[in-house]
């Protein structure tokens, strides 16, 4: 398809006791044109500010190579033409999403 979507996020990690560790991040998207992301109030692609995004990640060592990492994320509308289009999108209608998991790493 046509258009494009771009995000700029900064993040940062800080050391805690146990060799755990607090990941912190933020963003914001600007869709451009692309209906993919939903289409604004005018039932066409836009150009504009999309959503943000804080985030907190915990990363939790279990054993040398093994880390458990449960995460929450909060997403929200950044204009009203977002605001309709992720809305639309949503299951439930809502725009501002609150959402995690958990992540088991192995490495090798």
């Amino acid at each position: 398809g046509s258009g494009g979507f771009l995000v700029a996020s900064i993040g940062h990690t800080f050391s805690l006791p146990n060799d755990m560790s607090l990941d912190l991040g933020a963003s914001a998207s600007i869709n451009l044109d692309n209906k993919i992301m939903g289409a604004g109030e005018d039932g066409d692609e836009f150009t504009g500010l999309y959503n943000g995004e804080l985030s907190a990640a915990l990363n939790i060592p279990v054993k040398e190579d093994i880390t458990i990492t449960p995460m929450l994320a909060y997403s929200f509308p950044l204009s009203d033409d977002a605001e309709f289009a992720i809305g639309n999108a949503s299951f439930d209608g809502d725009d501002n999403i609150f959402y995690g998991g958990v992540t088991a790493s192995i490495g090798f």
